[in-house]
């Protein structure tokens, strides 16, 4: 099974997985919910080279800057700006709970950046220090 088949099929069940009704913790959603995202973020992992790791938390950002940061960044501010416009209650407290809480769909692209720092954090520190840092979180 190549990557891109199994990248495709993980698209379609994430939209199958928004399209069912229900809790996701029950049934075919509870069952699609279980695996795929787990799924994604490894398949990423894959694919997080050697060369990448070997720089620095800046090499990350510049890697990640136009495919994931900027396009996030944007997202974010339009959603923030919804969110904001049509709360009760605007304040720098309702701002960080969008920042710490992103607003559904948003939240994987933060998961994705950490989770590839986290790799970072194991691949150059002892993996012992490493692996307790990264279960711990």
């Amino acid at each position: 099974m190549s990557f891109d088949f199994l990248k495709g099929l993980l698209i379609l069940l994430v939209i199958v997985g928004h399209l069912l009704p229900g809790s996701a913790d029950v049934g075919l959603r509870g069952a699609i919910y279980y695996f795929h995202m787990p799924l994604f973020l490894g398949v990423t992992g894959y694919f997080v080279r050697r060369y990448f790791l070997d720089g620095g938390v800046i090499s990350v950002l510049k890697k990640y800057q136009w495919r994931m940061i900027i396009p996030y960044m944007l997202a974010f501010v339009v959603y923030s700006v919804y969110s904001l416009y049509s709360s009760e209650e605007v304040g720098l407290k309702q701002f960080i709970g969008l920042f710490l809480y992103p607003y559904y769909h948003l939240w994987y692209i933060p998961a994705v950046i950490i989770f590839v720092l986290y790799t970072m954090v194991i691949y150059k520190s002892n993996f012992l220090i490493g692996f307790f840092l990264f279960t711990s979180a």
